[in-house]
């Protein structure tokens, strides 16, 4: 089992023990999760990642649908895997965040299903990871545990021939992964290829869309980018 077919298996498993009654939810709960945690361990990951794909998108308006309607914040991220950008010694994956929102009774129903499940704790539940963004991985696949993403709350740059430039630096943090990447020793060369392979995507997608770089994030490219001010919540 790969890891988008598990993450379709477990979003199915989780929207069908919602249709459990209350006497028979801890029997079948603990059962159906113990099923899936091998196929867990063995993938060593800490997340759900999943190809994009019509199965996946079918899963998750499965638990959704069941789950209705969603309240509050999210109680899993399921990262969809996009694109596959090659670059020096390596590439990145475009991801799209899909946050699964439940109502209360149905949050701690699937949190205890996590919790079988993931005994060693490692699952990344955080919420604040949601929009477009890249992991960085080996050449194999593997992946690392750099996050990358684009500051697009920069103010133009300015060419006194050509006038305003669009100035959308690229940073990177640390996030949860398989193994240890170095990006704060990438030459040159490394960064000016991780940012030309994720540039593009910005053409194709709303700026608003992407994810903000955390205040510790680092840049890639230009190495001498600053991230800017976090934009003031409104009121």
């Amino acid at each position: 089992m790969n890891e988008t077919q598990f993450s379709v298996e477990f979003l199915r498993t989780a929207a069908s023990l919602m249709r459990l009654t209350d006497d028979q939810q801890d029997e079948v709960l603990e059962g159906r999760a113990h099923d899936l945690r091998p196929w867990w361990k063995e993938m060593g990951s800490s997340a759900l990642f999943a190809l994009a794909s019509p199965e996946v998108r079918d899963a998750i308006r499965m638990l959704g649908d069941i789950s209705a309607p969603r309240l509050g914040s999210p109680i899993l991220i399921v990262n969809l895997v996009h694109e596959v950008h090659p670059i020096l010694r390596g590439h990145v994956e475009l991801i799209e965040t899909v946050p699964l929102r439940l109502a209360a009774q149905r949050s701690k129903l699937v949190a205890r299903f996590i919790d079988i499940i993931d005994d060693r704790n490692k699952l990344d539940r955080d919420n604040h990871h949601v929009g477009w963004h890249y992991h960085y991985c080996k050449p194999n696949g593997k992946r690392s545990d750099t996050m990358l993403s684009f500051d697009t709350n920069q103010p133009d740059r300015y060419d006194s021939k050509t006038g305003a430039i669009k100035n959308v630096p690229l940073f990177w943090e640390r996030h949860k992964g398989t193994f240890p990447a170095k990006p704060n020793i990438w030459g040159a060369d490394k960064r000016k290829s991780v940012f030309n392979a994720a540039f593009p995507d910005l053409l194709k997608h709303q700026w608003q869309e992407f994810r903000r770089p955390k205040d510790e994030a680092s840049p890639v490219w230009p190495r001498s980018a600053i991230l800017s001010p976090k934009p003031r919540s409104r009121e």
